[in-house]
C-alpha cells in the first residue's frame, strides 16, 4: 500500500508517516498543493490524506481533481478548526465521508454512511481492521 500525505506541518506529516511505517505502509509527503499535484501525476497511490489548509492549491481543490480523474482513490481529509461552528467556504459541496471494513466482503459501510468510491473516507484504526483471534 502507498499513501500520499499532504500536510504543511512537518511534525504532523512525519508523525503520520511514522505511524504508517509501523504498519509497513509506504508514504510520501507533500508540504503544499503544487507538490501534491506533481506527486499525483507521477505516482500511483492507494489513498490520499489531505490537509484542507495548505499553501498552493487547497486540499479541497486536490480532492476535486482526484475525484474528477475517475481513479476511485479514497481520500481522508484532515483539518483543524477553531470551533464547532467554523465552516469553510464550499464545504457544503465537499464529498461525503465513508468508511469501509476491509475484512467484510463488498463495499458495505456502517450506520448512515454510504459507499462513495473516490471520495473522502473515514479512517479506521489498525487494530479495528485485524480479524478477531
Amino acid at each position: 500500500m502507498r499513501v500520499l500525505i499532504v500536510e504543511d506541518e512537518p511534525l504532523l506529516a512525519g508523525a503520520i508517516r511514522d505511524g504508517l511505517r509501523l504498519e509497513a505502509i509506504a508514504a510520501d509527503i507533500a508540504g503544499d498543493g503544487d507538490t501534491a499535484l506533481e506527486l499525483l501525476s507521477v505516482n500511483s497511490y492507494d489513498i490520499a490524506v489531505l490537509d484542507r489548509d495548505i499553501p498552493g492549491p487547497s486540499g479541497d481543490e486536490i480532492a476535486e481533481r482526484i475525484v474528477a480523474s475517475g481513479s476511485g482513490m479514497p481520500i481522508l481529509m484532515v483539518t483543524a478548526t477553531t470551533g464547532s461552528t467554523t465552516r469553510r467556504a464550499g464545504s457544503d459541496s465537499a464529498p461525503t465521508t465513508t468508511s469501509r471494513n476491509p475484512s467484510s466482503s463488498g463495499n458495505s459501510c456502517s450506520g448512515s454512511e454510504r459507499s462513495t468510491a473516490g471520495r473522502p473516507q473515514q479512517a479506521t484504526r489498525a487494530r479495528d481492521r485485524r480479524p478477531a483471534s
